[in-house]
């Protein structure tokens, strides 16, 4: 290996150049660039000398500094930084600079996931600050002891804060028909540790979707020509994982992440907790409807903050009809819609159903005996949309707030508003 100093720069630029390289689309080069980032600013500002002793840094980077200085670190971010740390190790590896012996050092140390993740949760309950700190070795996590059953279980399940799953368990629902369709897609994926996806999309191949289709009996699938974008629901679960992590597009090929197995194996609480999450923050709105409410779903999306303060008034459980006061704020909310307003309440708030938000009543009537015209009567909001229309609602309020900056007011906020 080269003994002169390199930049990071240099470094940085190689490691692009190698991802684009492999073809990976620009959303994924990103991901991993900001990655390798984040590792080379924490490695000048501590004042470390790379290229030596790779391993030793990444430890100190990801098993320590990245969960206690970054303020929305999260495990489920353990396994893409491995996953780019391994490819980072092929690019100083390729330009000799490192050893083959450091190479193998980082790949070893990105098999650590579990540890990793061990991290997180014993950072999260630790009394003793000083010694979480030292035990920041995977030896000592490996040593046999009787909890360390308890915790690798812990570090597999799903990464969703209990103040969004503990609401959901004081309630009693039915699993929302959307997450079936999900659960079915994400089995799917799991069978396999890589899909063929096509060359420029990038969406996964007719034959998977046929298969998926027969497999669950659907019958979405009505023409062999048809691609992933010709089936809308299709396409919903396939942007719901790929915003929720689930897996990583590597040249021509869908890798299923850890995270498919975790989400699987996690309570049905955490599974909506997580989805909805993913839901309000990470999904674009528009593919929710095929074509009436896109236009409107996107201008939902940009304030639905307010929208979810006036659902988050409606009592759950309880049908609001449109001539009852509660009503009246999503009259005046979506009045900017007209002559659009027919299509917000027939086209748009239907998206919301298979969540397990709301539910509507219509009223069909026919003023002349071929034409049947439908209204919407009420709207029910349901104990899973009230919990979640709340606290999204505040979460909303408490970032605005500019003078509530500790955290355990802002989920103490959540809390009491349920």
């Amino acid at each position: 290996m080269t003994e002169e100093y390199i930049s990071t720069a240099t470094i940085l630029d190689a490691f692009r150049r190698d991802l684009e390289a492999k073809k990976l689309t620009t959303k994924t080069i990103d991901k991993h660039m900001i990655n390798a980032e984040n590792f080379y600013e924490f490695i000048e500002d501590d004042q470390m000398e790379p290229p030596h002793y790779y391993d030793v840094l990444i430890l100190s980077f990801l098993g320590d500094y990245y969960i206690r200085k970054y303020l929305f670190s999260a495990k489920s971010d353990v396994g893409p930084y491995l996953a780019t740390f391994k490819k980072l190790a092929n690019t100083l590896s390729n330009h000799n600079w490192i050893s083959s012996e450091e190479k193998t050092a980082i790949k070893d140390l990105c098999k650590e996931k579990a540890f990793f993740m061990h991290r997180f949760d014993t950072f999260q309950t630790t009394r003793d600050f000083l010694d979480w700190t030292f035990k920041n070795d995977p030896h000592l996590y490996h040593q046999p002891t009787m909890n360390h059953k308890n915790n690798h279980e812990a570090a597999s399940a799903l990464d969703v804060d209990d103040l969004l799953v503990a609401p959901l368990k004081t309630i009693e629902f039915d699993q929302p028909p959307f997450f079936d369709m999900f659960n079915a897609f994400l089995n799917v994926l799991s069978q396999k540790q890589r899909h063929k996806v096509t060359n420029g999309t990038q969406h996964l191949t007719r034959a998977f979707w046929k298969d998926f289709d027969d497999m669950n009996d659907f019958n979405f699938f009505k023409k062999p020509t048809l691609n992933q974008r010709d089936i809308p629901c299709f396409h919903l679960l396939y942007t719901f994982a790929e915003a929720g992590d689930f897996f990583i597009i590597d040249g021509n090929n869908l890798i299923p992440t850890d995270f498919v197995t975790d989400y699987l194996n996690a309570e049905i609480e955490a599974q909506v907790a997580y989805v909805m999450e993913v839901f309000w923050h990470g999904v674009d709105w528009r593919l929710l409807d095929d074509h009436n409410g896109k236009h409107l779903l996107d201008a939902l999306q940009v304030d639905r903050n307010n929208f979810a303060e006036i659902l988050s008034t409606f009592p759950p459980g309880e049908a609001i009809t449109a001539d009852q006061p509660l009503f009246k704020p999503l009259f005046g909310y979506t009045s900017h819609l007209r002559p659009t307003l027919d299509s917000f309440f027939l086209d748009v708030l239907p998206a919301f159903e298979p969540f397990g938000l709301l539910k509507l009543d219509y009223h069909y009537f026919s003023p002349v005996n071929t034409v049947t015209f439908k209204e919407l009567s009420a709207i029910t909001v349901t104990p899973l949309g009230h919990i979640f229309f709340s606290i999204f609602k505040d979460m909303a309020d408490a970032f605005d707030d500019d003078d509530d900056d500790d955290e355990d007011d802002f989920f103490r906020l959540i809390l009491d508003s349920l």
